[in-house]
């Protein structure tokens, strides 16, 4: 079964559970979500609107399924407030104002549908969210993380065929999980990757990644296309547990003193990618980010360099 099917179907049986603790009218949110939104998210803020009606049900002394739409007509600023104050501490700030964004926007769907007479979550303020500062590995540190894996590892090539495709390509981790060996096409220097939301594009390898991936083809069975191209040792398909471990594992071992996911190579390749072509557009359709302003953020972080390079060509005269 294709790996993003198999997802979906996980994620949806995870929906189905939450919807069943909910009141009987959130089913009617869960299908604008369904039409808005991914399954993950949708997911996602399944659990948030469980998880605020929890405390609210201990607080109003109301069984979760219980609850009504005149009960939700009820709810105070200061209701929502108290809830997320219990995080305070607890999980980061961004995190708390995506839970009040999910709840603002649950009631803001039964407010626009006259079911309820206001959406007291928009009179709260909110902090805005902080930019977190893109952390990326600098061209020495590259070389290190690349040299850290030794041909004496058990999964030497698979490893280091992993790190070179993230910072050949700057794919998310559940793209490069979901590439069958059918998605690679060597003689055209080209894969077929399905993005976030299912949108399905045909991007290009650097040279460096074309002679990695024909080494490491040869070194395992191709003759199914529908396999994984790459697998581990419990599974036929590599996890995301795995490829983060893997990350983290190379990162230790090249004495890196600061913390290096997946999502951090793909910063790396953006950024790299960016200084090569001064093309915001370019690094946002290899991104696969679906607005140019997502990409503005590697833009930013080259300001310096941009600031640079113009006032060497500048003249007064």
């Amino acid at each position: 079964m294709c790996y993003f099917v198999d997802r979906d179907n996980v994620v949806q049986s995870r929906i189905d559970r939450v919807i069943k603790d909910l009141p009987d009218f959130c089913n009617r949110f869960l299908i604008y979500c369904n039409l808005k939104l991914t399954k993950l998210t949708a997911c996602s803020y399944l659990y948030a609107i469980r998880q605020f009606f929890c405390f609210h049900g201990r607080q109003k002394g109301i069984a979760i399924t219980e609850f009504t739409l005149n009960d939700l007509d009820k709810i105070t600023t200061a209701d929502i407030e108290n809830w997320l104050a219990i995080y305070m501490g607890r999980i980061g700030m961004n995190a708390i104002v995506y839970k009040y964004s999910v709840i603002k926007t649950f009631l803001g769907y039964y407010y626009t549908r006259r079911e309820i007479n206001r959406n007291v979550a928009e009179q709260i303020i909110m902090p805005r969210l902080t930019e977190k500062p893109i952390i990326r590995l600098r061209p020495e540190e590259v070389s290190k993380f690349l040299a850290s894996v030794k041909p004496t590892e058990r999964y030497y090539l698979r490893d280091f065929t992993i790190l070179v495709f993230f910072l050949s390509t700057g794919v998310r981790v559940s793209e490069l999980i979901g590439l069958d060996i059918k998605h690679i096409d060597i003689d055209n220097a080209s894969f077929v990757v399905t993005r976030k939301g299912g949108k399905v594009e045909t991007q290009y390898m650097t040279e460096d990644l074309q002679i990695q991936l024909m080494i490491y083809m040869e070194s395992i069975d191709t003759t199914n296309g529908d396999a994984p191209l790459f697998s581990s040792r419990d599974n036929p398909r590599i996890s995301d547990n795995a490829i983060r471990l893997l990350v983290k594992k190379y990162i230790t071992l090249a004495d890196i003193q600061r913390k290096i996911s997946p999502h951090k190579l793909r910063s790396t390749f953006g950024t790299n990618l960016y200084r090569k072509t001064r093309d915001i557009f370019a690094v946002a359709q290899c991104l696969g980010h679906s607005s140019v302003n997502t990409t503005r953020k590697y833009y930013a972080a080259m300001d310096e360099d941009v600031k640079r390079e113009a006032i060497k060509g500048f003249s007064i005269v």
